[in-house]
């Protein structure tokens, strides 16, 4: 029965775990396809004309004129709309794989962090309503915390104390002037604590 348990137990952990580093290098494998067929996507929608399927015509037939008329003409804004047009479409990776399997590994890397400190941040505001709960402290910050809190106590008692002594000395003076010679005081011995 003790090895069905342990084996009940460890069956779903490894399980998971095995699941979860199989994911892991899923996500990772999508993320680098993803990253390149967005890439893909961004060129292709760039290369297409802006103007609806109606309107087409008069695209390409800009893209003619312009085609057509830079070799032929000297006017530098002619030079600059079709420099424009050709180079909106010629994005060119100049890194290495290294290189770029850098920037992707510190891009996931700000990702995650940017990701943890939102979550962080939300979680301190919806703790900040949450009045009731303890800080956790190792035993020697407990156990200095409560020497504190006792050296604290006795001091306000040896206080209290002092001053019930003084009110007391003050009762019996007034004792003495009212009644004579006839009351006996004995001599009151003061304890300092710091002495002992």
């Amino acid at each position: 029965t003790g090895r069905d348990n342990v084996a009940d137990f460890w069956n779903p952990n490894c399980s998971a775990f095995i699941f979860n580093n199989t994911f892991d290098r899923l996500q990772t494998d999508t993320d680098r396809i993803w990253k390149f067929q967005r890439y893909s996507l961004i060129c292709e929608y760039l290369s297409r004309p802006s103007i609806p399927p109606p309107f087409i015509l008069f695209s390409h037939l800009w893209r003619f004129i312009l085609c057509t008329l830079t070799p032929c003409c000297k006017s530098s804004w002619l030079r600059e709309k079709y420099m424009g047009h050709t180079s909106r479409t010629k994005y060119e990776i100049t890194l290495d794989e290294k290189s770029a399997s850098n920037i992707e590994i510190a891009e996931d890397a700000l990702g995650d962090e940017i990701y943890y400190n939102y979550m962080k941040i939300g979680r301190k505001i919806t703790e900040a309503g949450d009045i009731d709960e303890e800080r956790i402290h190792s035993p020697q910050e407990a156990t200095l915390s409560r020497m504190k809190l006792l050296e604290n106590r006795v001091q306000i008692i040896s206080n209290q104390q002092a001053h019930v002594l003084d009110y007391l000395d003050c009762l019996m003076d007034g004792l003495k002037t009212l009644g004579g010679e006839r009351i006996r005081v004995p001599d009151r011995r003061r304890y300092d604590p710091d002495e002992s």
